[in-house]
């Protein structure tokens, strides 16, 4: 299935690497499997179109993005959730006085039509009216994204990365103490957006990690180790969406984080 029909409305992939309870027969948010995933009908693949499915255990849900960007030419809206993690648009939380940043509820059919419901579709639009991209409401850590990311993470390729994104963007240079100061943390790759916004955000990303990767290539997978080296590049991501909505004066929505479980 190629799926890169180049015309559709609002197009929100839902990235997976294996078989998962997933929504059926919506226009505007459809799964995405891997190539790591088992063969299941009529889904859409990364391999598909124009495509780095090659590089999916080291650039993980960032296929789907990149994806996104080379196919959906004419999308008015585009994003990019995973399996288990969707983002609830709504001001309020059914049942909750007050919205926490995050959840955890069940996979389940129910939970599937409350997070895939009409009303959910109808507030991204309005959102997207007014707001340049919706992202996971913040979460605020007792560190600097750049502290908090060498606690867990190499540190060759996060000085790489940023020397490189600044000889890139020369512009950017002034705002590099934002990574220092800033506690404030969006997770997991996860956006929904304006398209041309989608695009532009990944003109600067993706070929950053271009030059990244040739330069330091991958390690091997470390069996039982959490935050995988050689998924650095997702890693990264994660912080250059943080750095990017700040410097270009991004107006951002925070909504919900649902995580099934």
């Amino acid at each position: 299935m190629n799926g890169a029909d180049g015309n559709r409305g609002i197009d929100i992939l839902i990235y997976s690497h294996k078989p998962f309870l997933f929504p059926k027969g919506l226009d505007w948010l459809r799964p995405m499997i891997s190539l790591e995933c088992p063969p299941l009908p009529g889904l859409l693949r990364n391999d598909s179109g124009q495509n780095i499915a090659a590089l999916g255990n080291f650039y993980n849900e960032l296929t789907g993005l990149y994806w996104l960007w080379k196919n959906q030419a004419s999308a008015r809206i585009a994003g990019l959730f995973h399996y288990r993690r969707y983002l609830n648009f709504l001001e309020n939380t059914p049942g909750a006085s007050v919205r926490p940043f995050e959840v955890t509820a069940p996979a389940s059919l129910e939970t599937l039509r409350f997070l895939t419901a009409p009303f959910q579709r109808e507030r991204l639009e309005q959102l997207l009216d007014v707001y340049d991209a919706i992202v996971p409401q913040a979460v605020i850590e007792p560190c600097s994204i750049e502290q908090q990311y060498l606690w867990n993470h190499a540190k060759e390729p996060w000085e790489r990365f940023w020397e490189i994104v600044f000889g890139l963007y020369p512009h950017y240079a002034k705002y590099r103490s934002f990574l220092t100061l800033s506690n404030k943390f969006h997770f997991n790759n996860i956006v929904v957006c304006k398209k041309p916004w989608l695009d532009a955000y990944a003109a600067q990303l993706f070929p950053a990690l271009e030059a990244l990767t040739k330069e330091l290539g991958f390690p091997e997978s470390q069996p039982g180790k959490r935050f995988q080296d050689r998924r650095y590049p997702a890693y990264l991501a994660e912080r250059f969406l943080m750095f990017y909505l700040h410097v270009n004066g991004v107006r951002a929505y925070d909504a919900q984080l649902v995580t099934l479980a």
